[in-house]
C-alpha cells in the first residue's frame, strides 16, 4: 500500500514544524494531529478553516476529502 503524504504533513515538514505545535496551537492532542497527518481521520470543519488559517492557504479547508 502506498503511503500517500496528505497536505497537512506536506506543509509540517516544510515547515519543520512537529504535529505537537500545531496540537498545541489547535488546543488538541498530539494524537488527533496524527490521525490527520496520515488521513485516517478528516478534521471537522472548525478545525480545517484553523489549519487553513494557521497555514496560511496552504493547506485550505477544502483540501480534506
Amino acid at each position: 500500500m502506498e503511503n500517500k503524504q496528505t497536505p497537512l504533513d506536506v506543509w509540517l515538514q516544510r515547515e519543520g514544524r512537529k504535529g505537537g505545535w500545531l496540537a498545541t496551537q489547535l488546543g488538541v492532542t498530539d494524537a488527533m494531529v496524527s490521525k490527520w497527518r496520515k488521513g485516517h481521520v478528516l478534521p471537522i470543519a472548525i478545525y480545517r478553516r484553523e489549519i487553513e488559517r494557521i497555514t496560511s492557504g496552504a493547506v485550505p479547508a477544502d483540501a480534506w476529502k
